[in-house]
């Protein structure tokens, strides 16, 4: 029961506005983030946070368009504005993904810098390029490749590691 509560605390991200489905070394973990982190981190996880096809946040019914400060600014300035008014989901489902990648990944989002390791087993290094492929968010760790590459001469020609082409294609080496 320990491990629960670690790593949930571990996925706990203040401000946090909406929650994450996580599996973390086995077990279910709900996360809780901030959606302008991840939404900057990530194109990807920007559009599971705010979904072109979620309808925008519903208006008071008494308010016409006329009185909203877009379409104020409009009448002033010319411009054809749409209020972008649109809320985050309440939940986003991760429990697919690698929770340790994930966990890596979401600690540099939210700036948590002291707590992004150094170093990466090759597995863990594995599963964060196959993350920053899918999410399309290979700059969000671009300041630790030297350091988590450091070896990848001697690592790929180890048995086992047949997978570092793909590491090393993703992140551009």
């Amino acid at each position: 029961m320990a491990s629960t509560s670690i790593s949930k605390s571990f996925f706990t991200f203040e401000p946090s506005d909406i929650r994450l489905k996580v599996n973390y070394k086995g077990e279910p973990v709900t996360a809780h983030v901030s959606s302008s982190a991840m939404s900057f981190a990530s194109p990807v996880w920007k559009k599971f946070i705010f979904p072109p096809w979620k309808p925008m946040a519903v208006q008071d019914p008494t308010t016409t368009y006329e009185s909203t400060p877009a379409a104020k600014k409009s009448k002033v300035t010319g411009e054809k504005e749409k209020d972008k008014s649109v809320l985050p989901v309440e939940e986003v489902d991760f429990s697919d993904d690698n929770g340790e990648a994930l966990l890596i990944l979401l600690r540099i989002a939210h700036l948590r810098f002291h707590d992004t390791p150094t170093t990466l087993a090759y597995q863990t290094l594995l599963q964060v390029a196959v993350l920053c492929d899918q999410c399309q968010c290979i700059n969000l760790v671009r300041p630790w490749l030297p350091q988590w590459l450091a070896d990848e001469e001697q690592s790929s020609r180890k048995f086992g590691q047949e997978n570092w082409m793909f590491i090393a294609w993703v992140f551009g080496r």
